[in-house]
């Protein structure tokens, strides 16, 4: 994923480089400010970014370096704040009276107004390598200095920006910039195995179940802020609008159209948070804290079935990650967006094909597929796609059927771990009926990532007149017998003349042998 430019992420340092001892200064001092980062904490990454510092103020120093003064010069900062520059700018910062945010907000205004628009060069810079950078001031002086350069979050999916932080320090100082990224998760719910996952499986009709997680952002230094999950749905799934809960650590139910709305277009929808800020300040709320957000989608009739594939769904939150891009002199507000995360869902066929004993195709015989053994089953409805295919109908889905006429045919849009029979209704001409069902079962299995199906997988087992046999075809054979001739009743029949008739014969050998011991005899 390109990690997107939007913006220049910055780190706000205004740092005093002064002494107030003899020893922290030799005759030639050097001078550096060192950018340290924790991307475990953070989630975001300096590496390879590059910071630069620029002078604000110079520091002068008596001779014997027990005194200093701030000047002006011309290498220094020349924008005006609040009607002040030069000595009066410095008599105003150096009021004991200031507070934090006056302060952070003369910080913000010299960025945004004069950094970010005038682009004046800098006093020095340094790339950071792995998690620090170094810059070193030896050359341009003691001073105040404004410090700004670019962090990206760590799945590479944007640049975030930097909270100013403000400190006095000795010639060589090190700080720790408050960066901070949200991050999301997405899920699908495994309806036999009960666990959330990348991977489900499902019959047409049923409702998969979907939830992303989405941690708190640091919102400090934000007037506003933008906090946009955007999802998209392949076309065999159809999104349920009235299905999203949001739930603050998995717990507390936000409202809808108060704390956040859902808007969806064709495939795709968005929940946006309307006041992130008040969110985290009415619930106390960190970045060790999420939004939970669930909603379900149908399976529907044109569900990608497994021979071709799965059914997609895939979801990234879009977050604003500059907030001096909103002040005064600055551009359009700024956002950026985490690398998109994909979940599938799976559905299956199962081939039926009616035969005799011979293993001769028979026609004829007509089905109904339920998921009960018993003579009160419910049939599962159907659509009758005149081809010799048959799929799973949706609830509500007019001109259904509930009758299967086999031949050979395909039922498309089962799940898996599911147990179906197929109750035969009618037998073909001159065949015995069934008196049981036939029993089938689809078992898959999916790589890691479950975007694949499992080395082997998936796998049918068949149970027809108590015996089992297992199939990587996803189809069987469905024999019928046909029967011996009854007897009829109402009259004699041939049988019985069948049977004098064998009896006169047998007799009449038994006379031709005794007549002929007689002669040997005499």
């Amino acid at each position: 994923m390109k990690t997107l430019k939007k913006s220049l992420y910055l780190l706000l340092v205004l740092t005093f480089m002064l002494a107030l001892t003899i020893p922290a200064f030799a005759e030639d001092p050097t001078y550096s400010i060192t950018v340290t980062n924790n991307p475990t904490t953070t989630g975001v990454s300096i590496n390879g970014n590059t910071y630069s510092a620029y002078k604000l103020f110079s520091v002068i120093y008596d001779t014997g370096k027990t005194a200093y003064s701030y000047t002006a010069d011309d290498s220094c900062l020349s924008v005006a704040y609040n009607g002040k520059t030069g000595s009066a700018l410095v008599d105003w910062l150096s009021d004991a009276t200031r507070t934090t945010a006056e302060v952070r907000d003369f910080a913000d205004y010299v960025y945004t107004t004069y950094i970010n628009v005038a682009n004046p060069p800098t006093s020095a810079a340094a790339t950071a390598s792995g998690e620090s950078a170094t810059i070193d001031l030896t050359s341009a002086g003691a001073g105040y200095y404004l410090v700004y350069g670019t962090g990206s979050a760590s799945d590479g999916a944007a640049t975030i920006t930097a909270s100013v932080a403000l400190t006095t320090t000795d010639p060589t100082v090190t700080v720790t910039p408050k960066l901070s990224a949200p991050t999301l998760t997405k899920e699908i719910y495994h309806n036999e195995s009960g666990t959330w996952g990348v991977v489900g499986d499902n019959q047409i009709g049923d409702t998969v179940q979907y939830r992303t997680t989405s941690s708190v952002p640091d919102t400090n230094n934000y007037d506003s802020y933008t906090y946009v999950i955007h999802d998209t749905l392949t076309s065999g799934l159809t999104f349920d609008s009235g299905s999203v809960v949001v739930k603050i650590n998995d717990t507390t139910a936000l409202t809808e159209g108060t704390d956040f709305t859902v808007t969806a277009s064709g495939q795709t929808f968005t929940v946006s948070f309307t006041d992130v800020k008040s969110l985290i300040s009415t619930y106390d709320l960190d970045t060790d804290d999420d939004f939970y957000v669930y909603y379900g989608a149908t399976l529907n009739q044109g569900a990608i079935l497994y021979t071709a594939g799965h059914n997609d769904n895939t979801a990234y939150l879009e977050y604003s990650n500059n907030p001096y891009a909103t002040g005064e002199g600055g551009s359009t507000p700024t956002t950026g967006n985490t690398t998109p995360v994909t979940v599938y869902d799976w559905t299956f066929t199962m081939g039926v094909k009616k035969v005799n004993s011979k293993n001769e195709a028979l026609t004829g015989a007509e089905f109904a597929l339920s998921e009960s053994s018993g003579s009160d089953y419910t049939a599962i409805a159907l659509i009758d796609n005149k081809d010799g295919t048959y799929t799973v109908a949706p609830s509500g889905t007019a001109g259904t059927v509930t009758t299967i006429s086999a031949g050979n045919i395909t039922i498309k849009g089962l799940d898996d771990s599911t147990t179906y029979y197929l109750h035969e209704t009618k037998a073909p001409d001159g065949y015995n009926a069934l008196t049981e069902p036939v029993t089938f079962a689809i078992s898959a299995a999916y790589t890691e990532a479950g975007n694949e199906l499992a080395a082997g997988s998936p796998t049918v087992s068949v149970t027809m007149n108590n015996e089992t046999t297992a199939s990587t075809t996803l189809s069987t054979d469905i024999k019928n017998l046909t029967g011996a001739e009854l007897p009829s009743t109402g009259g004699i029949g041939n049988t019985i003349f069948y049977i004098i008739g064998g009896t006169l014969a047998a007799g009449a050998g038994i006379m031709l042998i005794a007549r002929k011991r007689v002669k040997d005899e005499h």
